[in-house]
């Protein structure tokens, strides 16, 4: 008895040569010519007389939606395919079947058309094939629901006889094969979004929405549609985030525009407001916060004085228009408005370097560039709580009559406490 993962391997095997445009085109009865009721004596005959060198391609019928092929390779494969009885029995779900009500033959005839007139990007020229899509796929969802389909598959099985058309194998046809046709649908829209634009995607999902597929097994296949664009972004990321420091400017600005296209992908794919949409566009807008805030640490706790702030700002402001989650939005906000009074105190010529070292982040240099979730202390507070602190401790220790140096000592090391304090009270 075969396993799970047998089946799975099996069908896999079987559908992948009729993946995207290959659905009709790589269909045996297609190449061949064939009837899908064709015996297997006739299909040996006719095999034995395609290798013949006067061979001459089947006039086509007009009631196919594709003609038939006259590439001798394409042969050979198509002739294997019909020796093999699950993949025969695929090759025949997807094709023609004369006087079987319950596989409507204008379902193969729109979804192929549909097909044919769609670039391998997905783009579509006419509103004919928009009419195409939309007929096909509902013929199709139909058909797959239909309790008839699913009894003449089992008929058929029996007639083939061969014991690998086994109850589990025609099980996991049933719930693969709409898989499939849905996923044809995905992949194309997949690639209509990798454009610039991405507006041919749309058509495609809402007509795939609305032919009446299971919408669980649709949000299925799509997410799987779009997780290698969601490992692009996750790559960039992790890359990004093992940068040096000092290059944090054109690392963040290579992660935006290098996971730009991705992030669109997912985006229109799976929408604005879909989790795995959110958890790419944050880990981007967060790794690029990061970086900035690393470069302007590590340029304030140099001697090279104030860091460039325009293009900091201009990094962390694309980023902020990725973010969703508080956490990050308010983050990126948070370093966009000290960013802003750094770049306030430049121009001014305000800014001396070190010791003054407290970034666009608000963050200690020496810290990492993860930066502080919570709030950050000012240097005006600082100053303010220096001097209080400072002024108590002068005030004790003058009590006691203690020398000048202790005072002036005591003094420093009490403003020091106090400021600490308050810094360690805020950011917690």
């Amino acid at each position: 008895m075969s396993s799970t993962a047998d089946v799975a391997r099996d069908l896999d095997r079987v559908l992948r040569p009729l993946d995207g445009h290959g659905l009709y085109r790589n269909n045996a009865f297609r190449v061949t010519g064939l009837p899908t009721a064709v015996s297997p004596r006739q299909v040996r005959r006719h095999r034995e007389e395609s290798q013949n060198p006067y061979y001459v391609t089947p006039v086509p019928d007009a009631d196919v939606p594709l003609p038939p092929s006259d590439d001798a390779d394409a042969l050979r494969t198509a002739f294997e395919v019909l020796r093999d009885p699950l993949a025969r029995l695929v090759h025949e779900l997807f094709w023609l079947r004369p006087g079987q009500a319950s596989w409507p033959e204008h379902a193969v005839f729109a979804h192929c058309r549909a097909l044919e007139a769609t670039a391998l990007d997905g783009k579509v020229a006419d509103a004919g094939t928009w009419d195409d899509w939309r007929s096909g796929l509902r013929l199709l969802a139909q058909a797959f629901t239909a309790e008839e389909t699913w009894e003449w598959v089992r008929r058929r099985a029996a007639e083939i006889d061969d014991p690998r058309l086994s109850v589990a194998v025609l099980r996991a046809l049933r719930e693969r094969l709409p898989e499939h046709v849905i996923g044809v649908s995905v992949g194309l829209a997949v690639r209509a979004a990798g454009a610039t634009t991405g507006a041919q995607a749309d058509p495609h999902l809402e007509a795939l929405r609305r032919a009446g597929f299971d919408p669980r097994v649709v949000r299925e296949v799509t997410r799987a549609a779009v997780e290698p664009s969601a490992g692009r972004v996750r790559a960039a990321c992790e890359t990004a985030r093992s940068a040096d420091p000092a290059v944090g400017l054109s690392t963040a600005r290579d992660l935006l525009d290098g996971t730009a296209a991705a992030l669109r992908t997912i985006t229109t794919v799976l929408g604005a407001d879909d989790d795995l949409t959110a958890a790419c566009q944050d880990e981007v807008a967060h790794v690029v916060n990061n970086r900035v805030v690393g470069y302007v640490n590590e340029h304030l706790d140099g001697a090279s004085g104030a860091p460039p702030t325009a293009p900091a700002l201009a990094l962390l402001r694309r980023a902020r228009t990725l973010a969703s989650a508080r956490s990050v939005t308010e983050l990126v906000d948070k370093n966009v408005a000290d960013l802003e009074e750094l770049a306030a105190l430049v121009g001014r010529g305000a800014l001396r370097p070190p010791p003054a070292r407290r970034g666009a982040a608000g963050a200690v240099p020496g810290r990492p560039a993860t930066v502080s979730q919570g709030g950050e202390v000012g240097c005006l507070a600082f100053l303010v709580a220096f001097l209080i602190g400072g002024a108590v401790s002068w005030w004790l220790l003058g009590l006691t009559g203690a020398p000048l140096v202790f005072l002036i000592v005591g003094a420093v090391f009490g403003g020091l406490m106090a400021a600490g304090l308050l810094v360690s009270i805020v950011e917690a």
